[in-house]
């Protein structure tokens, strides 16, 4: 069995207290990129399974966070009786103890579940928008309906919206209060994340003057049209080459999918293995890509709002974010 670190252990041990002080039902967990958070959601189940006739939902919006914290589950609780209800994977099941799923399968289906799910664990709790009448504010609607007593647990690094504030704050806030906040300070200092060391340059610089703004943030299209620049490009992919000459696994967050290509054909010129992952890839493709970047096979993977959440490979020495952004939210996962 994986053994919980101290802090781990902690933020656990604050669920409990905020429900055993009757502060509410559904607290946060802050949990930064890098901390164990689905170690912490092990643990969390398994608890909860030590009680007989719980039902448990693990929800979120991304299949890769569903196996990953099903292994992670498994690798702590071997005996767990778990299935998924997630067409991205192909299997859509309820009638096990510990159900994984896609918000995108299952908002519909919250009635489904009988008996209804006791504890809901919902990773990325961040990217639950505040409307009520989206896919996530139905589905927790219809779970409250079917059990009024469920409890659920957020999970996220970063516990705000770029729209609309903290999420535990304001009208129609599915969650009552933080837990725990897990700081990244810390987990620097003791050792767990890397400092993150971000070298001032001197150069050309992207022109966001004619880059319009939607909803607190840059219109993409507009985005990826400034970063398209050709001389940009080559200006910044040999400044990545000349910073990244010791570092053996570089990660790129990039403007859009022909932005993508033109740094991939770029690092080329400079001798250097790079791949982009977009969402046009199919699973296999994009599968097979990850696999050879955290092989050494690739020494530069470049996505483009792909690769911002539970995305885990330790091997990484240097991060480029050629994309710019005004989400807080969106920067830490980057970063992270």
């Amino acid at each position: 069995m994986l053994e919980l670190r101290d802090y781990q252990s902690a933020a656990i041990d604050a669920v409990y207290d905020y429900w055993s002080q009757k502060k509410g039902d559904h607290p946060l967990v802050i949990a930064p990129t890098g901390a164990g958070k689905s170690l912490i959601i092990a643990q969390l189940i398994r608890d909860a399974c030590s009680y007989p006739g719980t039902k448990i939902l693990c929800l979120t919006h991304v299949s890769e966070l569903l196996q990953q914290n099903a292994q992670e589950l498994l690798g702590h609780y071997p005996e767990a009786d778990i299935g998924f209800y997630s067409a991205s994977i192909g299997q859509k099941r309820i009638d096990k103890q510990i159900t994984f799923a896609g918000i995108q399968s299952v908002w519909q289906r919250a009635f489904d579940f009988v008996p209804a799910p006791d504890l809901v664990l919902v990773d990325e709790a961040h990217l639950i928008p505040k409307n009520s009448e989206t896919r996530y504010g139905k589905f927790l609607a219809d779970l409250h309906v079917a059990n009024p007593k469920v409890k659920i647990i957020g999970l996220t690094a970063t516990p705000y919206r770029l729209d609309s504030g903290l999420l535990h704050e304001g009208d129609g806030a599915i969650f009552d209060g933080v837990a725990y906040d897990i700081e990244v300070s810390m987990l620097m200092d003791r050792g767990y994340l890397s400092p993150v060391v971000a070298p001032r340059r001197k150069g050309l610089q992207i022109d966001l003057s004619n880059v319009k703004k939607r909803g607190g943030e840059y219109v993409e299209s507009d985005l990826a049209i400034a970063a398209s620049d050709p001389e940009l490009v080559r200006a910044t992919v040999a400044d990545i080459c000349d910073l990244g000459k010791d570092r053996k696994s570089w990660l790129i967050f990039a403007s859009g999918i022909g932005h993508s290509e033109m740094l991939r054909e770029e690092f080329a010129k400079h001798g250097i293995t790079a791949e982009t992952i977009t969402g046009q890839d199919s699973k296999t493709d994009r599968a097979q890509k990850i696999v050879d970047f955290k092989a050494g096979h690739l020494r530069c993977l470049i996505n483009v709002n792909v690769l911002t959440a539970g995305f885990n490979a330790p091997s990484t020495d240097l991060v480029a974010l050629v994309r710019a952004t005004l989400s807080t939210s969106l920067y830490v996962q980057m970063v992270g």
